[in-house]
C-alpha cells in the first residue's frame, strides 16, 4: 500500500535515523531552521516559489479557514507482518496539526507530525511537542491582485498534499486532501 499514512510515518522515522547516523545536526526547531534548511535544499527538504494572481488577504484567508479544518488529524494504520508461521499486527498513530500565522505582508502556514506511540523517537531536547516540520507554506504580496507563494517541504510529502494548498493558494479548488493517500 503506497499510501500517505504509510509514507510518512517511514520517512519522518528514516529522517531521524539518518540525522542520527550522520550527525549532520538535529531537525529544524521552528519554521525559521525549517526555512532556511529547505532553501539551502539540506536534511532532505526542497522548496518551490510561485506567483498566484490573487490577492493576498484571499490567500490568507482561505489558509486560515482550510488549513485548520482540513489538515489537523490524527491517523492510524495498522500493518501485519509475517514472519514464519506467526502474523505480527502493528499500529501506528501520526498527529498533524497545522498553524497560520500572518501580518499585513507575509503568511506562515506550517504543518507539524508527531507520534503518540511509544516505540517512536523523537530527535529534540527538548522534544518539540507538536513534531517534526514536514510543509512550510509561506506567502508574500507581490501586488494587489498577486501573491508569491514559496513552499518548502520534507522529501515525501504527498503530492494530493501538495496539490490541495496549491489549489488553496490560487482558489482553484476548496476542498481538503485525503491524508490517507
Amino acid at each position: 500500500m503506497n499510501s500517505f499514512c504509510t509514507k510518512v510515518p517511514s520517512i519522518a522515522i528514516l529522517m531521524v535515523l539518518i540525522l542520527s547516523l550522520v550527525g549532520c545536526g538535529t531537525p529544524p526547531k521552528n519554521p525559521a531552521e525549517f526555512r532556511a534548511m529547505a532553501k539551502e535544499g539540506g536534511f532532505f527538504l526542497s522548496n518551490d516559489s510561485y506567483v498566484v494572481k490573487r490577492p493576498f488577504q484571499q490567500v490568507v484567508d482561505t489558509y486560515r479557514q482550510k488549513a485548520p479544518t482540513c489538515l489537523n488529524q490524527t491517523i492510524t494504520t495498522t500493518s501485519w507482518q509475517q514472519q514464519g508461521q506467526f502474523r505480527t499486527k502493528t499500529t501506528s498513530t501520526r498527529i498533524w496539526k497545522a498553524k497560520v500565522a500572518a501580518t499585513g505582508n507575509h503568511m506562515e502556514c506550517t504543518l507539524q507530525s508527531r507520534s503518540p506511540d511509544a516505540n517512536n523517537i523523537e530527535v529534540y531536547d527538548p522534544p518539540n511537542k507538536d513534531g517534526h516540520y514536514f510543509m512550510l507554506v509561506d506567502a508574500y504580496p507581490v501586488d494587489q491582485n498577486s501573491t508569491r507563494i514559496v513552499l518548502s517541504k520534507a522529501i515525501g510529502t504527498s503530492d494530493v498534499l501538495i496539490q490541495a494548498t496549491r489549489n488553496w493558494a490560487t482558489g482553484e479548488s476548496m476542498g481538503c486532501p485525503d491524508m490517507t493517500q
